[in-house]
């Protein structure tokens, strides 16, 4: 499919993903889909790449949401549970210590391109300062992603970048 996706582009029948005929979109998403289930990882990675392209990523944790009727897409996060309890960090270290603690929460998948997207795009989000406060750097937008595709891991963030994320998207699941 992603052999295909890059012929169809190319070859002028379309400039951008959206421009991809509904039924040539169709067979290229059907396709993607049955490859992720494949054991080498570079038949999956391609077929991920062609449905973050197509923005035909369905799986909960990697997209938006527009749940507050605002129309700001809110990231679509896949919690997963981890009980607290007893941890030892540094395991093996000469300086390694027992810590308990408590029950968390974390995304099942990385923050993908267009979930921080979402931030950067929001009025109360990167241009907010109150996302910023007691932050070390803030730059006026953020460095251009390598891989822009919506279902692709956001690199080149930064800390201060990372915790003003976490702040915006704090309050917007409230």
């Amino acid at each position: 499919p992603e052999v295909g996706l890059e012929v169809i582009l190319r070859s002028g029948a379309g400039n951008k993903p959206q421009d991809v005929e509904p039924e040539t979109r169709r067979l290229l998403v059907a396709s993607a889909w049955t490859k992720t289930k494949e054991t080498h990882p570079y038949g999956r990675a391609a077929a991920y790449r062609v449905l973050g392209i197509l923005d035909a990523d369905d799986r909960k944790g990697v997209g938006v949401l527009l749940l507050d009727g605002t129309g700001t897409p809110l990231p679509d996060i896949d919690w997963v549970a981890i009980p607290g309890g007893a941890f030892t960090y540094q395991k093996g270290e000469v300086d390694a210590r027992e810590v308990t603690l408590p029950p968390f929460k974390i995304a099942r998948y990385p923050v993908t391109w267009i979930q921080f997207q979402a931030f950067v795009d929001d009025p109360d989000g990167y241009g907010n300062m109150d996302c910023w406060a007691g932050l070390e750097k803030r730059t006026d937008k953020p460095q251009d992603a390598y891989w822009p595709i919506a279902n692709h891991p956001r690199e080149e963030v930064d800390w201060d970048e990372a915790m003003a994320f976490g702040r915006w998207l704090t309050v917007r699941m409230r």
